[in-house]
């Protein structure tokens, strides 16, 4: 899973999960999905005090609140829904902060949580790290931004793509080998976590030597342009 792309969804306040709309493992949530709801008495002081500052007209108590309620996880439209209706709940829905799958749920129905409590882990897994063991007499040709194609035993005779993004500066002592990361596209889903791999690094190799490559550059703006063959 490329660590980038995952999120642990927690609790910002103590309370009980009251429903819980994903309830499994390995189900595909979008942007903004309703996740899970949360009781709690506190969420009815922070927006009564919001609502005091709106009657006030201090523009510092307003800030203030508002932010003490983003703090909490509430929404700028969940904001604005208490200051435009004027009423206040003792619960407050969790939406998904990305689209991706969830790996883990911690909680129950009914579970009380603490500030801090996991309630889900989730991942964007339209992306992910492929992770290469390289022995070390051969770590001096692996250059950042190198190409490399890939086959697994899921998938006989197809080959997927991926390009170097990090080599770890440290030697495994026993093994002697060195991990190399690549990013690789997975936009079809067809590639798992965990899965095993038979890796192929693509290096120039020149009258003098190895050729270094071109440095890749803006790797992470925007989708690189690969795909799966």
């Amino acid at each position: 899973v490329d660590e980038t792309r995952t999120k642990t969804i927690s609790a910002w306040f103590p309370g009980r999960i009251e429903n819980l709309f994903i309830d499994y493992t390995g189900v595909k949530v979008d942007k903004k999905d309703h996740m899970a709801v949360i009781y709690s008495p506190d969420l009815l002081v922070a927006p009564k005090e919001l609502l005091e500052a709106k009657r006030s007209q201090s523009q510092t108590l307003i800030v203030s609140t508002r932010e003490k309620l983003r703090l909490w996880g509430l929404s700028k439209s969940q904001i604005r829904g208490i200051e435009k209706t004027g009423k206040v709940t003792d619960q407050l829905t969790i939406n998904a902060p990305i689209g991706g799958t969830v790996l883990k749920k911690f909680v129950s129905e009914g579970d009380y949580v603490k500030t801090g409590s996991k309630i889900y882990q989730m991942a964007d897994l339209s992306r992910l790290w492929l992770l290469a063991e390289v022995y070390e007499s051969d770590v001096g040709k692996v250059q950042y931004g190198q190409k490399l194609t890939f086959t697994t035993d899921s998938y006989p005779g197809q080959i997927f793509k991926g390009i170097v993004t990090f080599v770890d500066p440290v030697v495994d002592p026993k093994t002697r080998i060195v991990r190399v990361r690549a990013v690789v596209e997975n936009r079809s889903y067809k590639l798992k976590p965990e899965m095993l791999a038979r890796v192929n690094i693509q290096v120039k190799m020149g009258v003098k030597g190895v050729i270094n490559p071109s440095v890749i550059k803006d790797l992470w703006v925007g989708p690189m342009h690969h795909e799966e063959v």
